[in-house]
């Protein structure tokens, strides 16, 4: 939608970020699809955040015939015992992977920025959650939309051409 908020696209194979996009603005599909498009012959997977106007840019994208998926991360992680959700579960691993030098390319700083002001605590159970963005709001902090799409694009492992859009 029209706010604050940018659409972000990530392109990575195996440990390579090989693109980056990020568009401001009420409605950034063209751009979306013109730069997906470059790559279309090589995508075996575009996931895109399905929550809010995400979905509306996941149905686009399956509509232009690109292997559009959606991705919740507020439904329950693979490790429930240790994340509270997906989301915690996938901001964990993208920082491991951080940490052993697993991702290879160039990090804007707005991203690397956004990344470090996410915070993290334990809930009741000892379970890792990630601040919500209306935590993070009353902190001063916008939406953290490049850290999310970086977190989406290093969620899970594969050499092939992926592309992750928040």
């Amino acid at each position: 939608g029209g706010g604050e908020d940018e659409t972000v696209l990530w392109l990575r194979s195996g440990k390579a970020i090989v693109g980056f996009g990020a568009w401001r603005g009420a409605d950034p599909r063209g751009e979306v699809v013109e730069m997906l498009g470059r790559y279309r012959d090589r995508l075996t997977e575009v996931r895109v955040d399905e929550i809010g106007v995400g979905y509306y840019m996941l149905k686009h994208l399956q509509d232009q015939g690109f292997p559009a998926v959606g991705v919740n991360v507020g439904v329950p992680a693979r490790d429930p015992e240790r994340f509270r959700n997906l989301k915690a579960e996938m901001y964990w691993e993208l920082r491991d992977k951080l940490k052993d030098g697993q991702v290879a390319g160039p990090i804007d700083d707005e991203t690397i920025s956004q990344a470090t002001s996410v915070r993290w605590k334990l809930d009741s159970r000892g379970r890792i959650v990630i601040e919500s963005k209306e935590e993070a709001a009353k902190r001063g902090v916008r939406s953290p939309d490049r850290a999310e799409a970086l977190m989406l694009a290093f969620a899970s492992a594969g050499q092939a051409l992926r592309a992750y859009i928040v």
